[in-house]
């Protein structure tokens, strides 16, 4: 019976270090200790993006640049919002002939005018698509005419009897296997993204050079050539 009573004081010990220690304060991975049950301690400062990497609701800082023969886009610097294909017609005007420019090319004019019931101003390049005919091969084909010059040209406002006018000038062809019958234009006015599509009253006979119309678009300008 003394032998049984002195067992059982040995191992009273051994059982409340074993409880003590399932009990105590867990050590995480890092080295740092809390307790049992308390809430994880908030991080003190957000993971860094990766170089390159977008950021969430930020936009792209650069855009790709329009091909040759878009529209321009952005707001004019006018008192009016910029003209839209809903506010315009776009007109015939008075051509010039072959020798209109110091190259020796020839002019066709254009005039928008405005058939809405507010003002709009424009200013920059419009974007010009030709479509026509090869004649050499009788396709169709559809050509992006670069810019001439620089802006240059003031706002326009066009409103009433206000029209703003562009030119495209062009080498006239002398010979039908370089020629590009140009037949209608589809035509973006500045600052703008809609479309106007107009065929010409007669085609305009272009030099193609390299396989591209030798021709370019200018900047609009107030006062129409009527």
């Amino acid at each position: 019976m003394n032998i049984a009573t002195k067992t059982g004081i040995a191992i009273g010990p051994l059982s409340a270090v074993l409880l003590l220690s399932a009990c105590g304060p867990t050590t995480s991975a890092s080295g740092s200790s809390s307790p049992s049950g308390a809430p994880p301690a908030p991080a003190s400062a957000a993971s860094s993006p990766s170089p390159g990497a977008a950021t969430a609701g930020a936009t792209a800082s650069a855009s790709a640049s329009p091909p040759p023969g878009a529209a321009t886009a952005g707001a004019v610097p006018g008192q009016h919002s910029s003209c839209d294909a809903s506010q315009l017609k776009l007109e015939d005007g008075v051509g010039g002939g072959p020798g209109t420019d110091a190259d020796g090319r020839a002019e066709a004019n254009f005039n928008l005018v405005n058939s809405g019931s507010s003002p709009c101003d424009t200013a920059g390049f419009p974007g010009v698509d030709l479509i026509g005919i090869d004649k050499a091969t009788g396709k169709q084909m559809r050509f992006s005419l670069q810019r001439s010059g620089s802006q240059g040209n003031p706002t326009v406002t066009v409103s009433g009897s206000n029209t703003a006018s562009f030119g495209i000038l062009y080498a006239a062809s002398v010979k039908s296997s370089t020629e590009f019958d140009a037949t209608e234009m589809i035509m973006t006015p500045p600052n703008t993204y809609t479309p106007m599509t107009h065929k010409f009253a007669s085609p305009l006979k272009i030099e193609l050079l390299g396989g591209n119309p030798n021709a370019e678009v200018g900047p609009v300008g107030s006062g129409g050539h009527n």
